[in-house]
């Protein structure tokens, strides 16, 4: 069984992600951590471990501005 980056008693196949494309995860990850700190970018960035200038292009590419 491949258990990797679970916590004991987390199912690998949490529903919220199953049938997403990684395209969708990444647009809401950016855009909870957007709202969750007030759109700071320079914290988000930081946050996701993402450069700046990565943030700004995907902020554009999602529709996130």
């Amino acid at each position: 069984d491949l258990m990797i980056g679970t916590r004991p008693g987390e199912d690998m196949a949490t529903p919220d992600l199953v049938g997403r494309t990684l395209e969708e995860i990444e647009r809401e990850a950016i855009a909870r951590t957007l709202l969750a700190l007030d759109g700071n970018r320079t914290q988000v960035s930081k946050t996701l471990g993402i450069s700046p200038n990565t943030l700004r292009d995907k902020i554009k590419r999602y529709g996130l501005e």
